[in-house]
């Protein structure tokens, strides 16, 4: 078994059709405002791409790979509407021995994910849990304080994270070790 997983050669999904690509300013206060503003962010993705400044579509999978593009700014990489227990996930391509998951939080809506839980799957069918976060808010990069949870050499081939109830899903960066 490799001890180490691959980190290009992974895929992404998000539990939520609603997604948000670039997007600014304070967070929206209402399910309206959050609908509208999901809604004009995709719109000004297609017209970015139709007038040629991007190079592929806007995909769940393009939007999820912010999760683990490397960039850490303090606000969402990948960013889920309102569900019922949204998640992002990662499929390390093999089961892999797993040291630790560090996790970047969006520093503005920290709160949001102070539930977090860690799944494990060997088929991406079957998850077990194998962290829950306490319920106290943690940070990221302006604070330097992100999770970091030591998963011990439990292996797995998808890594999942999870917000159990409705909520919104949104996170700076994910680090898988």
């Amino acid at each position: 078994m490799n001890t180490r997983p691959p980190t290009l050669r992974a895929t992404w999904w998000l539990s939520s059709l609603a997604l948000t690509v670039a997007a600014s300013g304070a967070p929206a206060t209402t399910a309206q405002d959050w609908s509208q503003r999901v809604e004009a962010d995709w719109l000004l993705a297609a017209k970015v791409a139709a007038q040629g400044g991007a190079t592929e579509p806007v995909t769940t999978k393009n939007d999820a790979a912010g999760g683990c593009d490397g960039v850490k700014n303090g606000e969402w990489g990948f960013h889920t509407g309102d569900a019922t227990d949204p998640w992002w996930q990662v499929d390390l391509g093999a089961n892999h021995a797993l040291g630790r998951v560090v996790v970047w939080n969006r520093m503005r809506a920290a709160a949001r994910a102070a539930r977090i839980q860690v799944q494990l799957s060997d088929d991406g069918q079957a998850f077990r849990t194998i962290y829950r976060h306490t319920g106290a808010a943690f940070g990221g990069v302006t604070d330097n304080k992100p999770l970091s949870i030591d998963l011990k050499g439990q292996a797995g081939r998808f890594v999942r994270l999870t917000v159990p109830g409705k909520n919104r899903m949104h996170l700076d960066e994910v680090e898988i070790f």
